[in-house]
């Protein structure tokens, strides 16, 4: 196949894209898993596919295109294979609207961060597991290839973990997440009111601001469990209905 898709499963933003091949049943694309706990995206192989190191990323070995984020992939995909159309032209405004909304909310900080002490304890095994992967691999590139952007991804990676690892020093991370929790709080709230006025984000129709949100939507029930549905009944009806789609479905199984 010509077209390869670099995806995680567990990962946020390969949601989106992996909603919209589901939704257009494209099944023409290899879709490629990246070991992220094992570090695999900050090999130098991949940060030649992606240089930021993230997935998703869409390859087309015949045309030699490379996109390397979710946005621009779901526009490629929707622009070039038939089905539901993801992006209507007199939707486009609302639609990028949203999808800007959804990826301001940093869902994989919130993730790996606690809110406090007892989130903290909760988090501790995924989170040391996880990360600690991808520290032992980013050392290892460095031995071999020493860059800032090695630096860079270590250094994020061991700020979090300082705070798992000497408890008494996880102040300033709780505040940090209870800060991105508010910005998320807000979002939520916006969202509630923008579904009162249809089935979809933007009204009648199902979009491409539908296959960024929900994947957010998932990872915020996931890392806050119902507080994310309560006095939001419009995303509660809304999370429902879309979780009875075959893509959701497919991609998710049940919510």
């Amino acid at each position: 196949m010509p077209v390869k898709i670099y995806s995680f499963k567990q990962a946020l933003w390969p949601g989106p894209v992996r909603l919209t091949l589901a939704e257009k049943n494209i099944t023409d694309i290899e879709v490629v898993e990246v070991d992220l706990p094992g570090g695999e995206n900050f090999s130098p192989e991949y940060l030649r596919i992606n240089a930021n190191g993230t997935v998703p990323a869409l390859v087309n070995s015949e045309t030699n295109k490379i996109l390397d984020d979710s946005t621009t992939i779901t526009e490629y995909l929707d622009e070039k294979y038939p089905g539901t159309e993801l992006y209507p032209a007199s939707d486009r405004a609302a639609i990028t609207h949203w999808i800007k909304e959804t990826h301001r909310i940093d869902g994989n900080f919130l993730a790996f961060s606690p809110a406090d002490p007892v989130e903290l304890e909760q988090k501790r095994a995924f989170v040391e597991g996880f990360f600690g992967g991808r520290v032992k691999a980013l050392t290892e590139f460095i031995q071999k290839q020493d860059t800032p952007f090695y630096h860079e991804k270590l250094g994020q990676l061991k700020s979090i973990l300082v705070a798992y690892e000497h408890p008494e020093q996880a102040q300033p991370l709780f505040d940090l997440h209870r800060a991105e929790w508010q910005k998320a709080e807000s979002y939520l709230d916006q969202l509630d009111a923008q579904l009162a006025s249809g089935p979809y984000i933007v009204g009648e129709k199902y979009t491409s601001a539908d296959v960024h949100a929900i994947p957010l939507l998932v990872r915020l029930k996931s890392v806050k469990g119902d507080v994310v549905l309560e006095g939001r009944p419009n995303i509660q009806r809304y999370l429902a209905k879309v979780a009875s789609r075959e893509n959701f479905k497919s991609v998710y199984g049940t919510l």
